[in-house]
């Protein structure tokens, strides 16, 4: 929905980084495919969009993907790209996690490594709660995705099967 914004950027000669958040289903309205799927309303074959082609063929020349798991370099593109002074589109791409179910891992807590520092509790994962003043992951809520290991600096938490 957002490419008549980004068409008016290239027209206008705007100056912006703009972030597709690409997780294989459309959110909003609740887990359905959408054209960059492959698949159509009624979960037959269906020809995929290419985001990257797409943005380009409207003119934006620095269009990149990254994995947003990857956190260094999501951040260090977000960064090159905030400071560039024209167009540009990062599409941030990984499958849903409540849809491909993960790994069947759960975040568990080394309660011993854990300084307090309150990274995990930033990234907002409903999973992870301040529980009498320390971090506590509900295992019912964690899907396993790994992200508050990545962002763990003191190795407090790890995946562990169920």
């Amino acid at each position: 929905t957002g490419i008549n914004g980004l068409m008016d950027v290239v027209y206008n000669q705007g100056i912006t980084t703009t972030l597709i958040l690409d997780n294989s289903i459309t959110g909003m309205t609740g887990h359905q495919d959408h054209p960059g799927t492959g698949k159509n309303i009624h979960g037959s074959p269906s020809p995929v969009i290419d985001l990257v082609k797409l943005v380009q063929s409207i003119g934006i020349e620095h269009v990149y993907v990254v994995d947003p798991y990857n956190l260094d370099e999501m951040f260090k593109t977000i960064e090159r790209e905030t400071e560039r002074h024209e167009p540009s589109v990062i599409i941030a791409q990984r499958p849903c996690f409540l849809i491909t179910r993960g790994s069947g891992e759960k975040a568990v807590f080394d309660n011993c490594c854990c300084t307090e520092c309150g990274k995990c509790i930033k990234i907002g994962c409903p999973a992870i709660a301040n529980k009498k003043g320390r971090p506590d992951i509900n295992p019912v809520l964690c899907v396993g995705c790994g992200l508050c290991v990545e962002i763990c600096d003191q190795n407090a938490i790890g995946l562990k099967g169920e």
